[in-house]
């Protein structure tokens, strides 16, 4: 799915990838699916010199078949909801 953003990625890289984030217990990672994964979110809780903790969301693709549909709308509020979870009041995307 991160090739329709430009970031192609072999499934097995991706899958090692997978793998080393979910043993990291300050990250997530949420997947949406049909009959098959049409978007997954990535969050993680940060720590930064200018802010107190907060999360931020690393990474979000939606297929493009599934975009204006709420799917990435409901990942962004999995991962806010996971924030509250964790006391993170504070809450960003890394691109903005």
């Amino acid at each position: 799915m991160s090739g329709e953003l430009g970031y192609p990625v072999e499934a097995r890289v991706m899958h090692e990838r997978f793998k080393r984030i979910l043993d990291r217990g300050e990250h997530v990672v949420f997947v949406a699916e049909t009959t098959e994964v049409v978007g997954w979110i990535h969050g993680a809780e940060q720590q930064m010199l200018e802010f107190d903790v907060r999360c931020e969301i690393l990474g979000l693709v939606v297929g493009a078949a599934q975009r204006g549909q709420g799917v990435g709308r409901r990942l962004v509020e999995a991962v806010e909801d996971w924030a509250r979870t964790r006391s993170l009041l504070t809450f960003q995307s890394a691109a903005t």
